[in-house]
C-alpha cells in the first residue's frame, strides 16, 4: 500500500512552502475537478459488485495520494468522496481517507474542517497513528480546536506508543515545553531520531538550551548542525536565535547579531521562512538604505509564506522611508492576521483621530489575541468613556483582573476600581481605590487625582472621562 508524504512524515505540524507555484500557486483544474466528480457520482450509482466498488474507492484513495504529494488538495478531496461513503471498504481504510481529506485541509490552512476530519478518522480506527498526531499537534497548539494540553498529550502519546515516529517527536518536544520532563521527552526524542524523524533532531537540541536545567549550549549546536546538515532548514533559524541570544558565546551585541545574521541567511536561502522573516527585521533596523531595501525583499518573501509578523515589520520599513500610506496597508494586513503589535498602534491611531470606538474594538482584538499588557488601557476606555454605548463595566472589571495578573500597581489597581465602579460594585471600588493609593510612592503627583476618585466612588459616582488616551 503506498503512502503519501503526510502519512510517511507524519502531520504533526502543518507545512507552509517559502513560495507560491509559478503564476500565483494556482492551478487550472476546474475541467479535470468537474469529471473527476461525474466519475464518482457514476460510480455510485452504477451496478457494479461489491469488489469492484471496493476496488475503485481503493483507486481514488491512491489517485487522492497523489494528488495531495502534488499539492492538488481540492482535487484531492473530490477522489476521497468516494471511499468516505462506500460501505463496502474496511474501517481502517474509510479512517485513512478522512485521515487524508483532513490533511489536504490543513495544508490550506482551514483547521477547523481538519479537526473534524481526523476525529472522524479516529472513530473509524482509534489506531491511526498519523491522525493521533496531526490532532494532537491542533489540540496541543489550539488551531481549530479548544487548547487542550491534556488531551493533546494523551493522543500525542498513544501514537507514540503505536510506534510512529513522529507522533514520539511531537510528544517529546510537547513534554519538554509543557511539563519540562527532561528525561522521558529526550527518550521519545532518541526514538523518533532512531525512527528516522530527522527533525526531532530540534527538539532534542531545545532540550539542551535555557530555561531548561544544566544547559549544554555547544550541544546543542551541534545537534541543529546535524538537524541542518540532514536538510532541515528550520535548524538554521534556531542557531540564528542562539546568536541573537548570545548563547554561542559572542562578546558584545553587535557580533552577536553578525553571527544570527549570517544563521539567518544560510536558512532563508534553504527555504526556511522562519530565517527569512528575522534576516528582513535585522536588516530592516540597519542604518542604511541598501539594507532597507534587501530587508522589503526577505520580509515580502515571509509575508508570502504566512509569516504574522512580517507585514507588521514592512509597515516600519513604509513609515520610516515616509510612505504613511503603504505603512497603513501594511499595518492593516498585519492586523487582519491577529498581530497584536499592529492592532495595539491602530488602535492608538484611532484614538487620536477621535474614533474611540474603533479604537477600543482593536485593542480588545488585541488583548483577546494575546497582548495582556494592554487589557489595563483596554479596561479603563471601558470603565469610563463618556458615552455610555462603549461602556462596558462587566467586561472592564474581567479585563482589569487579567491585567492585575499581569502586573499589580497602583495604575492597575485605579483602573479596576474604575471598572467596579462603572458596573455598580461602590464598595469593592472603594476598596480598590484605597489599595491604589496605598501603592502610590509618597508625594506623588497622582495622588490627588486618585483622591478624587475614591469620593467620587464612596458617594456611588462612576468616573467618566473624555480623554482620547483615558488613564495611562
Amino acid at each position: 500500500m503506498r503512502r503519501c508524504r503526510a502519512e510517511r512524515q507524519g502531520a504533526a505540524r502543518p507545512t507552509r512552502p517559502l513560495t507560491k507555484r509559478r503564476g500565483g500557486g494556482r492551478r487550472r483544474t476546474s475541467d479535470t475537478h468537474r469529471w473527476a466528480r461525474i466519475l464518482i457520482a457514476g460510480l455510485a450509482l452504477s451496478g457494479v459488485g461489491a469488489h469492484g466498488q471496493a476496488d475503485r474507492a481503493r483507486a481514488a484513495i491512491e489517485r487522492a495520494i497523489a494528488l495531495i504529494d502534488n499539492g492538488e488538495y481540492r482535487l484531492a478531496r473530490s477522489y476521497l468522496q468516494l471511499p468516505l461513503i462506500d460501505a463496502r471498504i474496511h474501517s481502517t481504510e474509510r479512517s485513512r481517507a478522512y485521515y487524508l481529506q483532513g490533511y489536504s485541509l490543513a495544508q490550506q490552512g482551514l483547521y477547523v474542517g481538519a479537526a473534524l476530519d481526523y476525529a472522524k478518522a479516529l472513530a473509524f480506527n482509534p489506531d491511526n497513528p498519523a491522525t493521533l498526531a496531526a490532532l494532537g499537534y491542533l489540540t496541543l497548539t489550539g488551531t481549530g480546536v479548544e487548547r487542550d494540553a491534556g488531551a493533546a498529550l494523551a493522543l500525542l502519546r498513544r501514537g507514540a506508543e503505536l510506534g510512529h515516529p513522529p507522533a514520539q517527536a511531537a510528544l517529546g518536544t510537547a513534554l519538554l515545553r509543557e511539563r519540562g520532563d527532561l528525561l522521558e521527552a529526550r527518550r521519545w526524542l532518541q526514538q523518533a531520531i532512531d525512527g528516522g524523524e530527522l527533525p526531532a533532531l530540534l527538539g532534542m537540541a531545545e532540550s539542551y538550551r535555557d530555561p531548561h536545567p544544566n544547559p549544554e549550549p555547544e550541544r546543542a549546536r551541534a545537534l541543529y548542525q546535524e538537524a541542518a546538515r540532514a536538510g532541515i532548514a528550520e535548524a538554521y533559524t534556531r542557531l540564528g536565535h542562539m546568536a541573537l541570544g548570545g548563547e554561542m558565546g559572542e562578546p558584545d551585541r553587535d557580533a552577536a547579531a553578525l553571527a544570527a545574521e549570517r544563521w539567518f541567511r544560510l536558512g532563508a536561502d534553504a527555504g526556511d521562512s522562519g530565517s527569512a522573516l528575522m534576516l528582513g527585521y535585522l536588516l530592516g533596523i540597519a542604518p542604511h538604505d541598501a539594507a532597507g531595501a534587501e530587508a522589503e525583499r526577505w520580509l515580502l518573501v515571509a509575508h508570502r509564506a504566512g509569516e504574522r509578523k512580517a507585514a507588521g515589520l514592512l509597515a516600519y520599513l513604509a513609515e520610516r522611508s515616509g510612505d504613511g500610506q503603504a505603512a497603513r496597508r501594511w499595518r492593516e494586513r498585519a492586523a487582519d492576521s491577529g498581530d497584536t503589535d499592529a492592532l495595539e498602534t491602530l488602535s492608538r491611531q484611532a484614538f487620536a483621530a477621535g474614533d474611540a470606538g474603533a479604537g477600543i474594538q482593536l485593542l480588545r482584538r488585541a488583548v483577546d489575541g494575546g497582548a495582556i499588557g494592554a487589557s489595563n488601557r483596554l479596561a479603563w476606555h471601558l470603565a469610563t468613556h463618556s458615552d455610555p454605548g462603549l461602556r462596558d463595566g462587566v467586561a472592564a472589571v474581567r479585563y482589569a483582573q487579567l491585567a492585575i495578573t499581569h502586573r499589580r500597581s497602583a495604575n492597575s489597581l485605579d483602573t479596576l476600581a474604575a471598572a467596579y465602579a462603572s458596573s455598580g460594585r461602590f464598595a469593592d471600588a472603594v476598596g480598590a481605590q484605597t489599595q491604589a493609593l496605598a501603592q502610590l510612592q509618597e508625594g506623588s503627583e497622582l495622588e490627588p487625582e486618585f483622591r478624587t476618585r475614591l469620593q467620587s466612588y464612596e458617594t456611588g459616582r462612576p468616573w467618566l472621562t473624555t480623554m482620547p488616551e483615558g488613564q495611562p
